[in-house]
């Protein structure tokens, strides 16, 4: 017998009242919350069952735990037992679920896509900012990056993106050396699967899909050198917004529907950096790169 009390059950109120006798020999009790609150507390009752006759046969788990989920974040578990012709169910524990956690693997993900952005405005989109505006003072730039990836979360994340940066770029010749400043937008995609095990609970595996679009700007003063070489300096800003929907079949709440959100946030980061060149040959540089 599944009973799944309604989100606004107090404690004291009956679930089910039998007009006459009821039988409930070797019956199995589990108890849920229906929905996405409860005003129980630990200690309270509710009655199961209440027969106007009598109430006859003992339930299968008399004095075992009848274990309730509400949503799917929160464990309560009761003390099933009979008193007369009423059949209780008594709050002992309310809890977190364990495997719950699984839940935050899809923000995990959808941070993991927007700092695969990031990594290119700093890296290779920085680069080719500078060199479209090495012969001239205007031009435009762009990168476009994919793969799967894996992050290791505990448990795991497995993710197949796509980024892509266009912008355009102007450079000028100052007394401390060549300034290029550019701005752009940004676009990435990515569909991911989400892994995690639990010492005590069953394991829990998730999917969903990211996506985030957003812009910034950038800027790059390489500074006078020498033929040894030349320092430099550089920074990007960048905001935008990121969506993600996840999902996972193995999450549950009582009542049997899987666990899900759809969630959107804003992002934003900036980045500063600078180095040092050394011109080892015509073909050859070494470069040295801080940054944060």
């Amino acid at each position: 017998m599944n009973f799944y009390l309604p989100s606004t059950m107090a404690a004291g109120e009956t679930m089910l009242t039998v007009s006459g006798n009821a039988n409930i020999t070797d019956s199995t009790v589990n108890v849920g919350i229906a929905g996405g609150s409860s005003p129980l507390q630990v200690g309270n009752t509710v009655n199961l069952i209440n027969a106007t006759g009598s109430l006859t046969g003992d339930p299968a788990n008399p004095t075992s735990n009848g274990t309730g989920m509400q949503g799917v974040t929160l464990k309560y578990e009761f003390d099933i037992e009979k008193n007369n012709d009423q059949l209780l169910a008594i709050l002992r524990k309310i809890g977190a679920n364990e495997r719950a956690k699984a839940l935050l693997e899809g923000f995990l993900a959808g941070l993991a896509l927007v700092n695969q952005g990031a990594d290119g405005v700093a890296g290779q989109g920085m680069k080719n900012a500078v060199g479209a505006v090495e012969d001239s003072d205007f031009g435009v730039f762009g990168l476009l990056s994919g793969g799967q990836s894996r992050y290791k979360t505990g448990s795991h994340v497995d993710m197949s993106s796509l980024t892509l940066l266009e912008g355009v770029a102007w450079g000028n010749d100052l007394s401390p050396g060549r300034l290029t400043l550019g701005a752009f937008f940004e676009y990435g995609n990515g569909s991911y699967d989400t892994f995690n095990s639990f010492a005590n609970a069953a394991s829990v595996e998730g999917d969903g899909d990211a996506k985030y679009f957003g812009g910034g700007i950038l800027g790059r003063l390489d500074f006078t050198g020498d033929a040894e070489g030349r320092f430099y300096a550089e920074a990007s800003s960048r905001a935008g917004s990121l969506n993600n929907e996840y999902q996972s079949g193995d999450l549950r709440d009582s009542q049997g529907r899987q666990a899900g959100y759809t969630a959107k946030s804003a992002y934003y980061g900036f980045h500063l950096g600078g180095g040092h060149i050394w011109n080892l040959s015509e073909k050859t540089r070494k470069v040295i790169y801080f940054s944060f």
